[in-house]
């Protein structure tokens, strides 16, 4: 990656090797950090890393906050909703104001 005198070497295949490297450093990073993946995946399988696999773990969602809604059964409402643009542009938020034959539930 460097010569003797500090410099950065550029990447160049089978060109002076006293300027030239034959890795460049994305890939140097690239096979970095595969080798040190895989070697910590073979210390914790042998295990000599204990703790970092977990073996099973039960989770049980509570019945309670399961519920589905019955909407297909219900046709839409008549109206719909238009943005209120004065409420808008004072507070930020947006605003929407219903328009139909009755007051939205």
């Amino acid at each position: 990656m460097f010569t003797p005198d500090g410099v950065w070497k550029e990447f160049g295949i089978g060109r002076n090797p006293e300027t030239h490297t034959w890795m460049p450093f994305w890939l140097f990073c690239i096979l970095w950090s595969l080798v040190s993946y895989l070697v910590i995946v073979l210390l914790a399988d042998a295990g000599f890393l204990p703790g970092l696999w977990v073996s099973h773990v039960e989770v049980e969602s509570p019945a309670g906050r399961i519920k589905t809604a019955n909407v297909a059964n219900k046709g839409p409402k008549p109206g719909y909703y238009m943005l209120n643009t004065e409420g808008t542009g004072v507070e930020g938020v947006p605003k929407y104001i219903y328009l139909g034959p009755a007051a939205p539930e």
